[in-house]
């Protein structure tokens, strides 16, 4: 028997006309419903007052709870306990009242491969709607799920802004000079062979994504290698995530070559030497991740997407649309919803790095993970001055001991760490414009500070002068 929902006319709810068609051709199909969902005829018209009563205002973002979810159901037939597919159904609402365009869906019941059910079962077959085979895991989901919600609702309207270098606006003969000098900083040094002299036609734009260079770039055909003896300077500091955009490159590494057309992505370990010869005009995007970053994780000499086994092809086809979504939004991204990027994207090359291994999880393992998790949440609360290690050991479910043996044998401690983020975070406020006119003391006191003295003295410790004398020194600078 169909529950006893309150009758409203359909008057008050025009949006429910769009879907009358919908909700009648389903009642023809009610003996095919499986047992354990009991219906009349009239359940299909109740059911979808229930689960759409209220139609939102046009914001641009809305948010349906809705019980049963209905995902289960397919085009024609109901399944479980969902009578109809909510999400379909509204995506043809959609459709009518706003005319064709495409919509991406996220159903974050379908957690195992076997669960075939789920949205795409309505869907299957469409080209205007896209849907998740397979959640690659209950984390990155969950992962994702934060990420949306917090930059969906984000208020700051500041943009990143991109370092950008152009060889054209150099003389010929100084292009490839300035070149290696914008590159160095995130590259290292690169022994470049063009074959054309320092004729040299390419574009640089570097993102500060929280920490992380987000990078595109674009370059004429070239031959760049890293050798043994660079390890040591700036580019081993980094980890390389690089996807090709346009044209094609031929990547070696310990004797080994990839192949990257566009589309590809390949991480490297820039301590490791390697070979990047590019035979046409090409287009990249990446990201420049600090070793310090990955702290605990075995970083492979080379990684593409192209050694894919079924095992991780998931991730790996995770972190390929992720790349390819940065690099068309990265110019749209407020700053502050930037360094919850970063988040993701450690978190998104970890649990890629962790796939690719595919072996039982050591004691070693799990102190690395357990140092992650530690620095994430240390990076999210590190300005609350009541955070302590007490606080994070209690966050993450483990003793005060354990916490302490995770760092054991790393250059800080997790109370150094606590300290370190607050001074660097506090360093980039005093020299931020919009704090010109604010005092170190208030400064000192948003970023985990609760006496001056101590802020002073940690500072200059770190820094090698006092605050005020630091702000003044750098402001003064173009």
């Amino acid at each position: 028997m169909a529950p006893a929902f309150k009758s409203h006319g359909t008057s008050e709810r025009p949006h429910m006309s769009s879907r009358q068609a919908i909700l009648e051709a389903q009642a023809g199909h009610l003996q095919q419903l499986q047992r354990d969902l009991e219906a009349i005829r009239s359940s299909c018209s109740l059911a979808g007052r229930a689960s759409c009563g209220r139609q939102p205002q046009a914001t641009g973002i809305a948010y349906a709870p809705t019980r049963p979810c209905g995902h289960r159901a397919s085009r024609d037939t109901g399944m479980g306990f969902s009578l109809l597919n909510n999400i379909a159904v509204a995506i043809e609402a959609m459709k009518k009242r706003h005319g064709p365009g495409r919509v991406a869906v996220i159903d974050w019941a379908c957690t195992t491969a076997t669960d075939a059910t789920g949205p795409s079962t309505a869907m299957r077959g469409r080209t205007d709607a896209a849907t998740p085979a397979r959640a690659a895991s209950i984390r990155l989901s969950l992962l994702a799920q934060n990420l949306l919600a917090r930059i969906l609702f984000q208020h700051s309207r500041d943009d990143m802004r991109a370092h950008s270098f152009r060889t054209s606006d150099v003389p010929r003969l100084e292009r490839r000079r300035h070149w290696e000098a914008s590159l160095s900083p995130y590259f290292g040094r690169l022994h470049r062979d063009t074959g054309g002299g320092d004729s040299l036609d390419a574009h640089l734009d570097v993102y500060d994504m929280g920490g992380i260079a987000a990078i595109r770039m674009e370059i004429s055909r070239s031959r760049v290698t890293r050798l043994a003896r660079d390890a040591i300077d700036k580019g081993g500091d980094y980890f390389k995530l690089s996807m090709q955009l346009r044209g094609c490159a031929d990547v070696t590494v310990d004797g080994e070559t990839v192949r990257l057309d566009a589309g590809d992505w390949i991480a490297l370990d820039q301590r490791r030497p390697y070979t990047w010869e590019s035979p046409a005009d090409s287009k990249l995007f990446g990201l420049q991740i600090p070793r310090a970053r990955l702290t605990g994780m075995k970083l492979p000499a080379m990684l593409s997407s192209q050694s894919t086994e079924p095992e991780t092809g998931g991730m790996k086809s995770v972190l390929s649309g992720y790349l390819r979504t940065l690099e068309a939004q990265i110019g749209r991204i407020a700053e502050q919803a930037a360094i919850l990027l970063a988040d993701t994207s450690l978190g998104l090359v970890a649990a890629m790095l962790e796939d690719e291994r595919r072996v039982p999880a050591r004691a070693e393992d799990s102190l690395a993970g357990l140092r992650l998790r530690a620095e994430k949440f240390v990076r999210a609360r590190a300005c609350d001055p009541e955070f302590t290690v007490d606080e994070l050991a209690k966050a993450l479910h483990c003793s005060r001991r354990y916490l302490y043996k995770a760092f054991s044998g790393e250059m800080l401690s997790p109370e150094k760490m606590i300290w370190q983020l607050r001074l660097e975070r506090s360093c980039q406020a005093l020299l931020a414009p919009k704090n010109a006119a604010r005092s170190i003391g208030s400064i000192a006191f948003d970023h985990g500070f609760n006496s001056d003295a101590h802020f002073i003295r940690a500072f200059k410790a770190r820094y090698g002068m006092p605050p005020a004398r630091y702000r003044q020194h750098f402001s003064a600078q173009p």
